[in-house]
């Protein structure tokens, strides 16, 4: 009968999903990201992309978690609690979310609060930083970002309320970070709070037991420029802040006072760009720094000693400027350039340049062509990028080279031979490029003339 064979056709042609390849962090240019990464559970690394928010397995980048049901406006910061059950995340308008790290049963997130109900803290959050308690009713929660009278604030993790502002500030927060005691003794002897941002100043706040809320310990404004990253190191008895001034300076926890400077932005191994991003190896005698001089540097806190540099590229471009940086554990050192390329650096400092860049896209794709003769994907996105991704290990290409001058390209094709591929931007010029066997030698490279069709305006 026809419908049982119309049935048996449907069935035949099935789909199901294989392989996702997540999409790359967001970056801006003049702004440093804060990334953050856990080894519970799995080694994972978690940041944000437009409005979703991402983790990946480390030791399988295809295997994520995306959530696209927190923000419908582009998400900023993302952060695990202390044993990665929970993870926070902001966006540009000051929502912010609280859910689990799995997906619900339905495919959809399950977030602490109702739907149309979310909090909002300041006008923009740019940082998140989780206190140390495990339990999701006693999880505390600190928020900072841009504001004209608020912009931090402390309040209940999955409840949103019982709020304490971070005051004294004079300009928007960039940064933030929160002790982490795990029991309640702990947690009030090493209670304190650490923030920075536009007005140059590093701040650090206390509990005030008399009115159950925070109180301003220090302020110093030894930074001439913003204050991009503050961290605590292991045991939360000093922290860090970097700048765009390119000074590195370590704070006391206890009084906030300078225990030393580890770069004054003026020596031969400094910096010569601002430093976005700052993170502590876990023994907590070492600094991780990220930088628009398209370096990340290794420090010595002891000796103040620069110990390694790390480049990423012969002839580096902006694009190779570093924003952002995790220094996870002994084997897991990781940045992140401003074109979103995530940089896997050697953690026993031998070799300069990353031990693997994972790739991909991070802005819409416009289109995709098939290879069936290698059995490999080209796509092509509204950042004028091109990835090439075989489909044997889904581990995606840059094909290197700009010939639209940064132009959105919209289609891409293979010739009927597979030898070639050409690709037409939103300005309607054509590039054609030839496809390299890399078995016999060479880059994937695009081709580096375009033409512009007739007759297009």
């Amino acid at each position: 009968p026809r419908e049982s064979t119309r049935s048996l056709l449907i069935m035949a042609f099935k789909i199901t999903q294989d392989t996702v390849i997540p999409p790359l962090p967001s970056t801006e240019r003049g702004r440093g990201i804060h990334i953050d990464g856990t080894l519970k559970k799995a080694p994972r690394i978690l940041y944000c992309c437009n409005n979703l928010v991402v983790y990946r397995n480390l030791e399988e980048w295809n295997n994520c978690f995306i959530n696209p049901d927190s923000h419908s406006k582009k998400a900023t910061v993302a952060k695990f609690n202390l044993n990665a059950e929970f993870i926070a995340s902001g966006d540009e308008t000051g929502q912010w979310d609280i859910y689990g790290d799995k997906m619900g049963d339905d495919g959809r997130i399950k977030s602490s609060y109702d739907d149309g109900m979310k909090p909002k803290a300041t006008k923009g959050i740019t940082d998140i930083a989780f206190d140390g308690q495990l339990k999701k009713n006693d999880m505390q929660l600190l928020l900072v970002g841009n504001g004209k009278e608020e912009r931090g604030r402390r309040c209940v993790a999955c409840k949103g309320g019982n709020a304490s502002i971070l005051g004294g500030t004079m300009k928007n927060l960039l940064s933030c970070d929160y002790t982490q005691g795990t029991d309640r003794k702990h947690f009030k002897k090493l209670y304190r709070i650490c923030a920075g941002g536009e007005d140059n100043t590093v701040y650090l706040y206390g509990e005030n037991p008399e009115k159950s809320g925070i109180k301003l310990i220090s302020k110093s404004s030894e930074h001439k420029n913003y204050v991009n990253c503050v961290r605590f190191n292991g045991d939360f008895s000093k922290y860090v802040s970097v700048s765009s001034d390119k000074k590195i300076i370590i704070w006391n926890s206890e009084d906030g006072k300078i225990l030393k400077t580890i770069a004054d932005g003026k020596g031969k191994t400094d910096h010569k760009g601002s430093i976005y991003s700052v993170s502590w190896s876990p023994d907590g005698l070492r600094i991780l720094t990220a930088s628009a001089d398209k370096t990340c540097k290794i420090w010595n806190i002891e000796s103040g000693e620069l110990e390694f540099t790390y480049t990423f590229a012969d002839k580096p471009s902006k694009f190779d400027m570093q924003v952002g940086c995790l220094w996870l554990s002994d084997k897991y050192i990781f940045s992140v350039s401003l074109n979103g390329r995530i940089n896997i650096l050697d953690p026993e400092m031998k070799q300069e340049r990353p031990l693997r860049i994972v790739t991909g896209h991070r802005r819409a794709i416009n289109d995709i062509a098939y290879d069936s003769d290698k059995n490999i994907l080209y796509t092509v996105d509204s950042e004028s990028q091109v990835v090439k991704t075989e489909c044997k290990t889904m581990d995606p290409i840059d094909i290197k080279g700009d010939p639209h001058k940064e132009t959105q390209i919209k289609y891409i094709r293979t010739t009927c031979d597979n030898k070639s591929f050409y690709t037409i931007a939103v300005n309607d010029t054509v590039c054609k490029t030839d496809i390299v066997d890399e078995e016999k030698g060479g880059d994937c490279l695009m081709g580096s003339k375009t033409i512009k069709l007739d007759g297009a305006a």
